[in-house]
């Protein structure tokens, strides 16, 4: 990454950026005057994730650059989606930093949690189009656990539901079971008449977003009464509630855990799920919901890195 911005000179602007599996927020904030947010779609800039094309950084910055007066005295704090590892940010910055002039800070985007919630040390939960779990160590290393994809985890996530659901439907109806209420929901969803022509139908889907779209319906199966809606919600729960412990025993440190992302905000019984399972594996954890953007988490981290008190990855 480009060098801390307080031997670079003076900073006037602060653009911090969530990049979400969904939707990109771009936060600018000058020394004077009034912020700018910028929301869109992350497939308005995105193509092929966030590495697949060379003019995804180009697309991504020209959605705020208008708004800088300068550049070169912007701080950039970036908070991305599928930037997992060290190397991860390091190719994501050096993409940045090909067309950017001003100081740069690259990050996963569950790191911006904690200090949006105003934390120092806490462990970040994102439940939305993908889902992950990420901490620090006692030296400030990152640690993860989930995610690993739509396709093999993600759990609690919006294609993952649907996942969970359609393989509860295919097994009950191999089980002998009459069709219910979530089954119904899903023929009707996917536009087929039986559940051999659902495994089919879903399969047939290659897009995340298309597996997402049916996860709604299963939290109105679960209001309407649905076992298998249930069964798929509080599985998801427990899965996510096993990698917040596990990231525990690998020496997570703090005992807040801060959850953002849009299933997990907006499906109040997937957390009051997860807080279920949370006190029963790990009592000692305090469960809460994000009450700010993530993007102010980049905001925060600017701040910091311009007092000192964090140096730019």
């Amino acid at each position: 990454t480009k060098p801390d911005a307080k031997r670079q000179g003076r900073v006037d602007v602060i653009v911090g950026i969530d990049i979400g599996g969904t939707k990109t927020h771009v936060l600018v904030v000058p020394e004077v005057g009034d912020r700018s947010n910028i929301v869109l779609l992350s497939s308005e800039w995105r193509v092929d994730g966030i590495f697949g094309d060379e003019g995804n950084v180009p697309r991504l910055l020209d959605t705020f650059m208008h708004l800088l007066p300068d550049a070169a005295k912007t701080l950039l704090v970036v908070g991305a989606h599928d930037c997992d590892t060290t190397a991860h940010f390091a190719e994501f910055a050096k993409r940045l930093a090909a067309h950017y002039p001003g100081p740069i800070r690259v990050t996963n985007d569950a790191e911006l949690l904690p200090p949006a919630a105003d934390l120092i040390t806490a462990i970040s939960v994102i439940v939305g189009t993908g889902s992950i779990v990420v901490g620090k160590d006692v030296h400030g290393n990152s640690l993860v656990t989930g995610g690993h994809g739509w396709l093999l985890g993600d759990p609690g996530s919006a294609p993952a539901l649907t996942r969970e659901a359609v393989r509860k439907i295919i097994a009950a109806r191999d089980e002998g079971q009459r069709l219910e209420v979530l089954g119904i929901m899903a023929l009707a969803h996917f536009g087929v008449d039986n559940e051999i022509d659902l495994a089919y139908a879903v399969s047939d889907y290659s897009s995340i977003f298309q597996w997402g779209a049916f996860a709604p319906q299963v939290f109105e199966a679960a209001k309407r009464g649905s076992r298998l809606a249930l069964e798929v919600i509080d599985e998801g729960a427990a899965a996510l509630a096993r990698n917040i412990h596990q990231i525990r025993a690998l020496g997570a440190q703090g005992t807040e855990v801060v959850c953002a992302g849009g299933v997990v905000v907006n499906q109040p019984s997937l957390f009051l799920a997860l807080k279920k399972h949370i006190a029963h594996l790990d009592p000692e954890l305090n469960l809460r919901l994000l009450q700010s953007p993530p993007v102010e988490g980049a905001i925060e981290i600017a701040r910091r890195v311009l007092a000192g008190e964090a140096g730019p990855r």
